[in-house]
């Protein structure tokens, strides 16, 4: 049996459509970007890289942007 190490899945080993969500970046200058359809482990490793702080499972805060998970 193979298992994912590491990652949130069902019941057949198949990520959930909530365990995907896409970035969407908030700069502070005003403009928005939204990334592709990622894990949302995947998602949530990247922000130690960002220096990004948790305010609430779906939003983080850095310097340069406020980072939202949105399912989907």
């Amino acid at each position: 049996m193979d298992v994912a190490i590491g990652k949130d899945t069902g019941a057949r080993g198949a990520p959930r459509p909530e365990d995907h969500v896409r970035l969407v970046y908030h700069y502070r200058d005003g403009h928005d970007f939204t990334t592709e359809t990622m894990l949302r482990t995947d998602a949530v490793a990247y922000m130690p890289l960002l220096n990004a702080v948790c305010v609430d499972p779906e939003h983080y805060e850095a310097s340069f942007a406020q980072i939202e998970l949105r399912v989907g």
